[in-house]
């Protein structure tokens, strides 16, 4: 099984230029940190300030919060705003972890990349929803689900 992650960024960051898994502090990438497995899932980030980028892409800390009109603009020119290569491995499980504003990106993304066929139609794509609490719960099942190998 191959499985993409497409997280929102978060405000918490470290000062210093960094990968953005490792660049962002926000609770949802302390739940990434502590429940990925062996088997790590691929990530793409959407960050308000650069739009889709691949996690192990070097980028500086940032002060840009995803707006209605932040995310009205990415809407209106997705190919513009998409820096990462979500099909790498074909994935056929994805995650799309973040707030509402960040979800509605990614699920017209997501559909922009399988219309042009770098993301299977057949892939199982779930969602992250309610509070941050519940989105931690569903993001750690998630991972668990994907990355530890059946013992």
């Amino acid at each position: 099984m191959s499985a993409l992650l497409v997280m929102a960024c978060s405000s918490k960051k470290k000062r210093i230029a960094d990968i953005p898994i490792d660049l962002y502090l926000g609770v949802m990438y302390q739940t990434y940190r502590a429940q990925v497995g062996k088997k790590e899932p691929r990530v793409v980030i959407l960050s308000a300030e650069h739009g889709f980028i691949d996690s192990h892409l070097i980028i500086a800390p940032y002060e840009r919060p995803m707006t209605r009109e932040r995310s009205d603009a990415m809407l209106a020119d997705l190919p513009r705003f998409n820096h990462a290569v979500w099909g790498l491995l074909a994935p056929d499980e994805i995650l799309l972890a973040g707030g509402e504003l960040y979800r509605r990106v990614m699920r017209a993304a997501l559909a922009y990349e399988v219309s042009k066929g770098y993301v299977p139609a057949t892939a199982r794509v779930r969602e992250t929803t309610g509070g941050i609490g519940y989105q931690r719960q569903q993001l750690g099942a998630w991972l668990r689900e994907v990355t530890h190998p059946q013992e």
